[in-house]
C-alpha cells in the first residue's frame, strides 16, 4: 500500500472519525487505523456504508439521550465544569473534564494547585486574551466573546498552532462569534483550517438533551466537541453534578461534551498511530496478458498495491 507521511495518515484518521460521528458510526481511532484501507475507500465515497460494516464490523452508535435529572449522561457524553479560580474548590475532584483559564487577573487564572485538584481529569486550559498570549502548547481553547480574544486574534493563535505543529484547538463561543471565527480561520487556508479546529458552543437558552444532540454535528464547519448550555446567570438552581452546590453559589459553568475528546490532540486514548499492517487481501481475479495467457493476481486492500 502506497501511504503518506503518519502525519497525513493521522490527519486522514480524524477526518475519518468526524465523518463517523455525522453517519452515526461507532468507531475508535484504533478500529480506523486496523482497518485503514476499508475506512478510507468508504470515506472517499467508493463503498456503501453497508459494504464497511461488512468488512470491518463497525456498528452505529445508539442515539445519544441525556435524562433530565443531571448526572445521568451516556457512556458517549459527560459533564465539563469550567470556572475562574475563585470557584475551583465547588467542583468535584472526580469530574470528568475540567476547564481552567491560563490568563487573566484578579483570581481568574488557574494556579498550580487548581489544576493538581484534578489529576484524573482531561483539562481544558483556556486562553482568554487578558495579557501575553501563553506558549502555543501551553493552552487547548480560545476564549471568544466579547472582552475576550476577536475572531481575528483567535485565527491567528489557530494558525501558530497549526504551524508549530499542535494539531487541534478547541474554540469557545456562541453562534455569532463562532461563525465570525470558523470564517477568519478559513481565510488563512485549508491547511490551518481543515482539520484543526473544533468548537465548544455557549447556548444558554438550550436543554441538556437539546445541547447533548449538537455533540457530533458540524457548526459553522467546526465539529462541535461540547456544549455549555448552563451557567450562573441562565441556570442559578442548577446543581453541579456530585455536589449540593448550585451554579451560582459557586460561580461556575457547565458543559456537556464528547467524552472521547482529548483537548489540543484529538478523539480517542491513542493519539500515536500504531505500527501499520498490511491491509487484508481481496479475493483473486483472473487477468487476460497480451499473450493470450491467463493469470491469477491478488490486489490488496485499496487496490493501491499489486501482487
Amino acid at each position: 500500500m502506497r501511504s503518506g507521511s503518519l502525519e497525513e495518515r493521522q490527519h486522514t484518521i480524524q477526518l475519518i472519525l468526524d465523518e463517523c460521528r455525522i453517519k452515526g458510526l461507532q468507531a475508535t481511532y484504533d478500529t480506523v487505523n486496523q482497518h485503514y484501507a476499508w475506512y478510507n475507500r468508504w470515506y472517499r465515497g467508493y463503498i456503501t456504508t453497508g459494504q464497511l460494516i461488512g468488512r470491518t464490523g463497525v456498528r452505529f452508535r445508539s442515539r445519544i439521550t441525556v435524562t433530565r435529572k443531571l448526572g445521568e449522561v451516556t457512556d458517549k457524553t459527560t459533564y465539563m465544569a469550567d470556572t475562574t479560580s475563585g470557584g475551583v474548590s465547588h467542583i468535584p475532584a472526580t469530574m470528568d473534564y475540567v476547564g481552567g483559564y491560563v490568563s487573566g487577573s484578579g483570581g481568574i487564572e488557574w494556579t498550580a494547585a487548581d489544576w493538581a485538584r484534578f489529576p484524573k481529569a482531561r483539562k481544558f486550559r483556556i486562553y482568554q486574551g487578558n495579557g501575553p498570549a501563553p506558549a502555543i502548547g501551553d493552552y487547548d481553547e480560545i476564549d471568544v466573546e466579547k472582552g475576550a480574544v476577536t475572531p481575528a486574534e483567535a485565527a491567528q493563535l489557530v494558525k501558530a498552532r497549526v504551524l508549530g505543529g499542535i494539531t487541534w484547538t478547541g474554540i469557545y463561543a456562541d453562534d455569532s462569534y463562532a461563525a465570525e471565527t470558523a470564517k477568519a480561520i478559513q481565510a488563512l487556508g485549508e491547511n490551518i483550517w481543515n482539520g484543526h479546529v473544533v468548537l465548544r458552543l455557549a447556548d444558554w437558552s438550550l436543554s441538556a438533551a437539546q445541547a447533548t444532540a449538537k455533540i457530533g454535528t458540524h457548526i459553522h464547519g467546526m465539529s462541535c466537541v461540547g456544549v455549555q448550555f448552563a451557567s450562573p446567570s441562565s441556570n442559578p438552581h442548577t446543581v453541579i453534578p456530585g455536589t449540593t452546590v448550585t451554579l451560582s453559589q459557586a460561580n461556575v459553568d457547565l458543559s456537556i461534551v464528547d467524552a472521547t475528546w482529548i483537548p489540543s490532540k484529538g478523539w480517542g486514548a491513542n493519539i500515536t498511530a500504531p505500527a501499520v499492517t498490511p491491509p487484508p487481501a481481496m479475493q483473486a481475479m483472473a487477468v487476460i496478458l497480451p499473450s493470450g495467457a491467463t493469470k491469477r493476481l491478488l490486489s490488496s486492500d485499496g487496490g493501491a498495491t499489486w501482487r
